[in-house]
């Protein structure tokens, strides 16, 4: 999926994402995709991304986004910047399918974005529940020889 042409679907999302620029293009640069959000299409929920820095331009329909708690609606022509560590959210906010261009830096830090994909058709925990969560599991994981991406 992260190389040029590569199309991804996740019909439980209710999202499509085609690569325009790949990781197999520009090692460590951007990985540059667009993303096609059916109605009532939607992310996997709150989440952050340590290390990578998204920008996500609305190209067609309107595209709610939480930024750090703060909801709000992009609507065309709209770019929205998501700094490393900023918890977001991103859905479709309108009736129509939105089209949304999104660019990841750096790219190889976007590798970690397919198991996004798997999250996104389970189950999803409140943000509390995963705070506490993985606040108990990261230390055991380093004691354990595994390092965070």
């Amino acid at each position: 999926m992260l190389r040029r042409g590569g199309v991804d679907e996740n019909t439980v999302a209710g999202v499509r994402a085609a690569v325009g620029v790949g990781i197999d293009q520009i090692v460590g640069a951007r990985l540059v995709a667009d993303l096609y959000i059916g109605p009532g299409g939607h992310l996997v929920g709150e989440h952050t991304h340590h290390g990578i820095r998204e920008r996500f331009t609305v190209i067609r329909g309107r595209v709610g986004f939480s930024l750090g708690g703060k909801r709000s609606i992009a609507e065309r022509g709209t770019s929205i910047e998501v700094p490393p560590g900023l918890a977001y959210d991103w859905w479709n906010a309108g009736d129509d399918e939105a089209h949304v261009l999104v660019e990841i830096a750096p790219a190889a830090g976007s590798v970690h974005m397919r198991e996004l994909d798997g999250l996104a058709r389970a189950p999803q925990p409140s943000r509390m529940l995963q705070v506490l969560l993985f606040s108990t599991l990261a230390p055991i994981a380093r004691l354990l020889g595994y390092q965070g991406s």
